[in-house]
C-alpha cells in the first residue's frame, strides 16, 4: 500500500512539473509531419504528448491487468469449489482405547 501511495505522489509530480513546464513555454511554433503542417501552442503540443504518452503506458499494461484479474477470479472460484467439497467430507477418525493412550505417553525403562 505504501508504495502505491509513492508512486501516485511521484507521478502527481511529474504531471505539475509538465504543467509548469508547458505554462513558461507559451510560444506558437509550427510542427511539421509527414505532409501536415499546423500552427500550436507549445504548452498544448507538451500536455497533449504527455497526456499520449500516458495513454499508450496504461494501454501497454491493460492486457496484464485483465490477465491477472481473470486469474484471480477463476482461484476463487476454485477455492468456493474446493471449500465446498470439503465441508461435504466427513471424517470418522479411528477410535482410540485409553489404555493404549497412557501405555504410549508413559517412558519405557531402559
Amino acid at each position: 500500500m505504501a508504495i502505491l501511495i509513492i508512486i501516485l505522489f511521484l507521478a502527481l509530480l511529474v504531471a505539475i512539473a509538465t504543467v509548469i513546464l508547458a505554462l513558461y513555454n507559451s510560444e506558437i511554433i509550427t510542427v511539421s509531419f509527414l505532409a501536415w503542417s499546423f500552427q500550436s501552442s507549445l504548452a498544448v503540443l507538451l500536455l497533449t504528448s504527455f497526456g499520449a504518452g500516458g495513454l499508450v503506458g496504461w494501454l501497454i499494461t491493460l492486457p496484464s491487468s485483465i490477465k491477472k484479474s481473470l486469474t484471480i477470479s477463476g482461484n476463487k472460484k476454485k477455492i468456493e469449489n474446493l471449500e465446498k467439497q470439503l465441508s461435504s467430507k466427513t471424517y470418522n477418525l479411528p477410535k482410540v482405547d485409553d489404555e493404549v493412550i497412557q501405555s504410549t505417553n508413559t517412558p519405557s525403562e531402559p
